[in-house]
């Protein structure tokens, strides 16, 4: 049985995305497993459900600490992303934020939603098929996808801070494995158009990630009980994709 993921470019305020990023596009295990391991059912299971995130523009960053020890991020020339909308798109982390106080923490908002009217988990990965430059980790994360509704992020720990950052647009960024209660279930992507009822499930989440330090698994399973239980769906067409 096919799971449908949706996903919608149209967060408040980053229409942009719709003319500057790149839609997810499906891992092909073929593009980078040539030899005999495209037989190995583990290998196979790795691909499964993977979609690949990609920059939307060309990023070159050069770290500063100031001297409160707080990072400054100066956005290079050769950027196109202007510096002047730096601080719209991403978050620098405070000194009393970091793991090591001499690792900056930086995190960037993509602005590209998934909700599901099913009980699916995302889980945000760093791209490790792709060979980067990037002087320091990314970090993931994992939540579900029907209790939780807010666009993705990218965290990134600088640890290399003698060296820029350089980012090219089209870069692979994130990976996003996408897992349901049947895994042996394949998923797939259909954008949709924000309703009420989606910009409100998305208000209240990003309302209480910036209200609430910490924010719990608890409350993301009770926002997921208030939530429409077919926030995406008519009844009738929950029925055909189940049955049909």
């Amino acid at each position: 049985m096919k799971r449908v993921v949706y996903f919608n470019a149209r967060t408040p305020d980053s229409d942009w995305y719709d003319l500057v990023g790149f839609p997810p596009e499906k891992l092909k295990m073929s593009d980078h497993v040539k030899g005999n391991g495209r037989f190995c059912p583990a290998l196979k299971e790795i691909f499964k459900n993977i979609y690949v995130i990609r920059s939307p523009f060309d990023l070159y960053l050069r770290h500063n600490f100031q001297q409160n020890g707080e990072s400054w991020i100066e956005v290079l020339p050769k950027s196109t992303l202007s510096p002047d909308k730096f601080n719209d798109i991403f978050h620098v982390n405070s000194k009393e934020d970091l793991n090591h106080k001499d690792r900056p923490m930086i995190q960037m908002t993509i602005p590209i939603l998934f909700l599901s009217d099913s009980d699916i988990q995302m889980d945000i990965i760093p791209p490790f098929l792709e060979y980067n430059e990037i002087p320091g980790i990314i970090a993931g994360g994992s939540f579900n996808i029907h209790d939780w509704q807010r666009p993705i992020n990218m965290m990134f720990e600088w640890h290399d801070t003698s060296k820029d950052l350089i980012i090219k647009r089209g870069d692979p960024i994130l990976y996003l494995k996408f897992t349901n209660q049947r895994r042996d279930s394949s998923i797939s992507l259909e954008i949709i158009e924000p309703t009420d009822k989606i910009k409100k499930m998305v208000n209240e989440c990003t309302g209480a990630k910036a209200m609430t330090k910490g924010l719990s698994s608890t409350l993301m399973k009770e926002h997921g009980k208030r939530r429409p239980k077919r926030l995406i769906k008519s009844h009738i067409r929950y029925i055909l994709d189940r049955f049909i």
